[in-house]
């Protein structure tokens, strides 16, 4: 068995949690395994998405972000991760080729300042670890 280590949640992979949505069995299982360890990790660039995602009514919260955010916190095992310089220096000299996306870069930056794979589809994320710059776990 692979020994589990902690994750930074890409924000579809956040929103599906705490809404108990598109996330396989196995990918709950290592969820939960992280939060036992308060291994799972949810940078604020991700709070910050979100809002954008409801604002532009691409999802529905049926609560306020900062409700939504506490809601989430609660489940328990889940830390906050803010937006240092250090991150914001890393996103803006990563590695290789990665695309302009401000919010994935920042992510990307966060999993890397962290030293821990970020759980995403996103398969422009996935082929950038796969190129070598960052560790990822598809879900």
């Amino acid at each position: 068995m692979v020994p589990y280590m902690a994750l930074l949640l890409d924000t579809h992979a956040a929103v599906w949690l705490s809404q108990g949505t598109e996330l396989s069995p196995n990918v709950q299982q290592r969820i939960t395994a992280e939060r036992n360890r308060d291994g799972v990790y949810l940078s604020a660039v991700t709070v910050w998405e979100v809002g954008n995602l409801v604002r532009r009514q691409r999802i529905a919260l049926g609560i306020t972000l900062a409700d939504w955010l506490n809601s989430f916190l609660d489940l328990g095992g889940i830390q906050t991760i803010d937006l240092s310089i250090e991150i914001v220096i890393g996103a803006a000299n990563l590695p290789g080729s990665f695309h302009d996306d401000p919010a994935d870069r920042f992510l990307v930056a966060t999993a890397r300042d962290l030293d821990v794979p970020i759980l995403t589809r996103d398969t422009r994320i996935l082929g950038y670890a796969k190129a070598g710059h960052l560790r990822a776990v598809g879900c």
